[in-house]
């Protein structure tokens, strides 16, 4: 029997919002129809106290349309709390498809993008659009009513709504296009601010402030200027609209008053109608100062449709435990339609043996490290591990198979214990200990003895600063947490000094003696002592050379 489709994400989402359609309705249409207290409040006052004097029945009069009230308070109240958990509901749904696009390789401007526009959907479930959407039809209610009281006040507050309902469409078509550009723009000059402050210590060593600001502020001028105008726009069309619904509630009353004096009406039946007015535009008032957030809706809508439409990766079935053999099979990379950085490149890794990487300056020695941890997916070949692909390794398993530590080391804001551990629990004297453990096998447990607070010493952004040969010690760590069976190191002595290698050596040689496998990268000589093989990367392709060669790597 084949195996019926899966239902797309976004369909699932929809699908969980439209359940509380029902809800939203009843309360909706209950909403509409105590809103015609005032109006019915009105006449009775009008037509059934002021002519019969009675008081009593004011008094009972009043306290029904007091109760009414708290009873339109209390269905506002519930609907909010639904409307709540529309919101909930979408951002638990979008926010793990946010994260997965930051993870994509060159994530930057998909991420913000698909940020801002969850920030956008959020406020518009949040805010009165939700309500709005059962609100306009049911603004037919007060339109039968008018008509009811008289055909000529039906027909014009029909016709005010339909001006109004054509302004809001031409404001939205005016500035749709200059919203989404005003956005694209303004996410572009946000990447460019915080791509200088990742690289503020660049920037001050190299006194290149007044460069990267001008070019940031000439960003932040084109995406400001974008949105002004639009503001402009926009509120020239606001003040034309304002415009028009004074006239209408002007020409309303007017209207009422004329017929009135035809004796159509009576004068209760003329306030009454004024309120009735007001009741059936106030919807469309509402929507039209949604506008601007109605057209970002629509403009974001279809971008986090797409990212949830995506193909979810499904996580394997587990594996046995990996031994370490380590293989690259017709490995080729090619950036942004370049030539290929790498080419049919072809690796075979045994456990327990130690490979050293070397070659030329931008020969692609990092790109193959990530290509081999699975960091960077390669234009065309594979990558295997134990003779499986690495997309058919579980996720936990393939974590605790490769160790890895890039060239360029990075820390989250946690402990330095949390950082060694991968952000893991370490609730439980086990964890505790393999981390120990991975600061030993490091050689790196007396420097973090020795930091003010020892393993419990903040790192990150508001952490700690470290120096470049502590963050590769401290990196080295992490990597070797879990005992891995591959450990894969970019440079891993670039900014060691003599005690710092002589410790990378002795962590390499007792991961070789466990019988695990490791791959490195390096440009000093000094560390390929500890090689079996070392293979020279050059014209995108791999030689093997004698064991322990002195090279020329240039």
């Amino acid at each position: 029997m084949p195996a019926l489709p899966s239902i797309p994400r976004s369909v699932q989402l929809r699908q969980q919002l439209t359940r509380h359609a029902g809800p939203f309705a009843i309360f909706s249409l209950a909403l509409t129809a105590l809103l015609l207290a005032p109006t019915l409040y009105m006449l009775q006052v009008y037509d059934r106290v002021l002519t019969t004097r009675n008081e009593t029945t004011l008094v009972v009069l009043t306290l029904l349309v007091l109760g009414v009230y708290g009873l339109t308070v209390a269905l506002e109240a519930v609907r909010a709390a639904v409307s709540a958990r529309l919101t909930a509901q979408a951002d638990a749904a979008l926010a793990p498809v946010v994260f997965e696009a930051s993870l994509q390789p060159r994530p930057e401007a998909s991420a913000l993008l698909l940020a801002g526009d969850l920030g956008v959907l959020r406020q518009a479930l949040a805010g009165p659009l939700p309500a709005l959407a059962f609100d306009l039809p049911l603004g037919a209610v007060f339109l039968l009513v008018a008509g009811l009281i008289d055909v000529w006040l039906g027909t014009f507050i029909a016709a005010s709504v339909a001006l109004l309902v054509g302004l809001a469409l031409w404001q939205e078509q005016r500035l749709r296009e200059p919203t989404r550009l005003a956005q694209l723009q303004s996410t572009e000059a946000q990447q460019a601010l915080q791509e200088a402050a990742r690289q503020a210590e660049t920037v001050r060593a190299l006194s290149m402030a007044d460069r990267v600001g001008q070019r940031w502020l000439q960003l932040h001028q084109a995406a400001s200027a974008r949105q002004l105008g639009t503001s402009a726009e926009a509120g020239r069309i606001n003040a034309l609209q304002r415009l028009a619904r004074l006239a209408l509630q002007s020409l309303g009353l007017g209207l009422g008053a004329w017929l009135v004096l035809e004796q159509r009406i009576s004068p209760a039946m003329m306030m009454a109608c004024t309120l009735l007015l007001g009741r059936a535009m106030a919807p469309w008032e509402s929507l039209i100062q949604q506008g601007r957030q109605l057209s970002a809706l629509r403009q974001s809508w279809p971008r986090l449709r797409e990212a949830l439409d995506r193909p979810a990766e499904a996580d394997p079935l587990p594996l046995p435990a990996a031994r370490g053999t380590l293989s690259a099979e017709g490995l080729s990379l090619s950036l942004d339609g370049q030539a290929p950085l790498l080419a049919e490149l072809a690796l075979d890794v045994k456990p327990g043996e130690t490979v050293a990487i070397v070659g030329p300056s931008g020969c692609g020695k990092s790109s193959l490290v990530r290509l081999l941890s699975g960091a960077q997916p390669p234009s065309s070949g594979c990558v295997r591990l134990d003779g499986a692909e690495l997309a058919q390794w579980p996720a936990a398993q393939r974590a605790a198979a490769l160790g890895v530590l890039p060239q360029d080391v990075q820390f989250f804001d946690g402990s330095v214990a949390e950082n060694i551990a991968r952000l893991q629990a370490l609730d439980t004297d086990e964890a505790r200990a393999a981390v120990v453990r991975a600061a030993q096998t490091a050689g790196v447990h007396e420097l973090i003895l020795r930091l003010p607070e020892g393993y419990q010493t903040r790192l990150g952004p508001q952490g700690l600063p470290l120096s470049g040969g502590q963050r590769q010690r401290l990196g080295l760590a992490r990597a070797l947490f879990g005992e891995p069976a591959v450990l894969l190191l970019d440079e891993p002595n670039a900014h060691l000094d003599e005690a710092g290698e002589q410790a990378l050596k002795r962590a390499v040689l007792a991961h070789k003696a466990a019988g695990r496998s490791t791959v490195f990268v390096t440009h000093r000589q000094s560390l390929l002592a500890v090689a079996d093989r070392v293979l020279l990367l050059r014209d995108g392709r791999l030689q093997a050379l004698t064991p322990r060669p002195a090279l020329r790597t240039a």
